[in-house]
């Protein structure tokens, strides 16, 4: 629909074409595509492990598959509202300050953003540390008999996602410091190693060999998201003295 409407517009008002305002940049078009090419591929590494474990989880039973997808639909519902607003503005910063060679303020963003992340983070944490059976109970109606089997199967995951959603703000605010920076392939290859090289492995041997179910599934995601966030952290400091270095 977007390319028919240009379309027509274009060929209502043939003059504009005059005008060059729709020629291509090839090196800025370029430059899109060497920046996003990496990001596009560290989405689709970082979602594409919440699906296989979903899948791992029917190998189980259908308990298993309800409780892990009350667990993802609670963490995303908390992971990709404030704290990923908290990353973008980090991004955004850090980009600021990169281009006017200021190091400071490239900490001060990190550190900002760090700051912000424990205070939206605070609420849902407490509420999963302390009260996991009530986030169940929005999801099943715990007077029901058949639902007390998975009031004891997910509240656990629940708990769990009291260090979750910790240990993924770190890692959302420490992979946006990085694309501040313009580091896109670095982050995209920490975690295909942090996902599929440990999380992955480490869940289902947790879940399956250790009988722990879909709980080991998400033991393993939490510390596989965990090593990704101390990796982007590092490489973000190591990278901000390297650039101040050169300045």
């Amino acid at each position: 629909m977007f390319f028919f409407s240009i379309f027509g517009f274009l060929r209502l008002f043939r003059e504009i074409t005059h005008w060059h305002v729709w020629r291509p940049n090839r090196s800025i078009l370029g430059r899109f595509f060497r920046l996003g090419w990496p990001k596009g591929l560290e989405f689709l590494l970082t979602n594409a492990i919440f699906s296989v474990f979903a899948l791992l989880a029917g190998w189980i039973g259908v308990r298993a598959v309800a409780a892990n997808t009350i667990a993802l639909q609670t963490a995303l519902l908390v992971s990709y509202t404030l704290p990923l607003a908290v990353a973008d503005v980090v991004t955004v910063r850090v980009g600021a300050a990169l281009a006017r060679e200021s190091h400071r303020e490239k900490w001060r963003a990190l550190n900002g953003g760090m700051m912000a992340l424990a205070i939206v983070l605070l609420p849902p944490v407490v509420l999963f540390g302390v009260f996991p059976e009530w986030v169940v109970a929005l999801f099943v109606d715990p007077e029901m008999p058949e639902s007390q089997a998975l009031l004891s199967l997910a509240s656990p995951l629940i708990l769990l996602l009291a260090v979750f959603v910790i240990v993924d703000g770190l890692r959302l605010v420490g992979g946006q410091a990085l694309n501040g920076l313009s580091d896109m392939k670095a982050p995209t290859l920490i975690a295909a190693l942090a996902y599929w090289g440990m999380a992955l492995p480490l869940g289902a041997w947790l879940g399956f060999a250790m009988d722990l179910g879909v709980l080991g599934f998400w033991i393993g995601l939490t510390l596989g998201i965990a090593v990704a966030a101390g990796c982007y952290l590092a490489r973000f400091r190591r990278l901000a003295r390297a650039i101040k270095t050169t300045v």
